[in-house]
């Protein structure tokens, strides 16, 4: 019977845990944000819903748990392209943060929907009134 080799078997695995961390560390901030989004929709849906006079079906709630799975499995694929086909080879291209972007904006979109839906606040028209006195240069201070 051959004996393990401890010290080979933990370099082994101390060198794969850096690269999963030196991998998964510039994008958690992006995971999180998806996945703090997506948490915060199902909440405030689930708010507008009762002000709708909707019934909650439990299996609403495990939509939830594949949104954040798809929406980190999308942000990890793209920075794996972004990793191995792009950065060092041609210029610059924020394919994760695009995609990440993306993602995260349609949660704050769906999440101020509900939050007008539940409260009656047009949350949307104040940022736009903001967004024009920003663009017109009518807001400096």
């Amino acid at each position: 019977m051959q004996r393990i080799d401890w010290p080979f078997l933990l370099g082994l695995l101390s060198a794969i845990a850096g690269w999963v961390a030196s991998f998964f560390t510039p994008i958690f901030p992006y995971l999180a944000a998806a996945a703090v989004l997506t948490i915060t929709d199902t909440v405030t849906g689930v708010r507008a819903a009762v002000k709708r006079g909707e019934t909650i079906d439990m299996h609403k709630f495990f939509r939830l748990f594949e949104k954040v799975a798809l929406y980190a499995a999308a942000i990890v694929c793209a920075e794996t392209i972004e990793v191995v086909f792009v950065k060092g080879y041609i210029e610059y291209v924020p394919l994760t943060y695009s995609v990440a972007l993306a993602i995260s904006f349609r949660e704050f979109r769906s999440n101020i929907s509900n939050i007008e839906q539940a409260t009656g606040a047009s949350i949307w028209e104040q940022i736009r009134r903001f967004a024009g006195r920003i663009a017109s240069g009518q807001d400096k201070k």
